[in-house]
């Protein structure tokens, strides 16, 4: 992800080409994780640009929350194409691997959608968090 954001291959990432390189990928400035995650890379320190490590661990910081309620809303709202809509769809689905490099063949990202949601057409927020606890509380077991 940080070479595919770093525009300019300086191995530093501004603010500015992070922005550019997110609207490339068609996610919406009003997602609110993804332009936090900005936010937080965009201070007098790295005014000069923020280098790999920095890069990885601010989204490790905000992303890395796998396991409680909060951290995982953070991922979904990732992934939201429409920051009106509360669900991820076929095209999150895509845009999620495409940014991911994980090829998808033409139809997986509707099966993935099929399989994840109880309406066949979107996820919900509670259908992921579902999902992504599940092997949680398998192991309890």
């Amino acid at each position: 992800a940080f070479d595919s954001f770093d525009i300019n291959k300086t191995e530093l990432l501004d603010a500015k080409e992070l922005k550019k390189a997110l609207r490339q990928l068609n996610f919406d400035e009003e997602n609110p994780t993804l332009f936090s995650l900005i936010s937080d890379l965009d201070t007098p320190e790295n005014e000069d640009g923020v280098d790999f490590r920095t890069f990885c661990l601010t989204f490790d910081k905000k992303l890395s929350d796998n396991k409680t309620k909060i951290g995982l809303q953070r991922l979904f709202n990732l992934f939201i194409d429409d920051p009106h809509s509360l669900t991820l769809t076929e095209t999150s689905v895509r845009k999620l691997c495409k940014t991911l490099d994980i090829p998808l063949h033409e139809g997986e990202a509707r099966e993935i959608i099929e399989r994840a949601s109880l309406n066949g057409k979107e996820i919900t927020f509670d259908e992921f968090y579902n999902i992504m606890t599940a092997h949680i509380n398998d192991s309890k077991q």
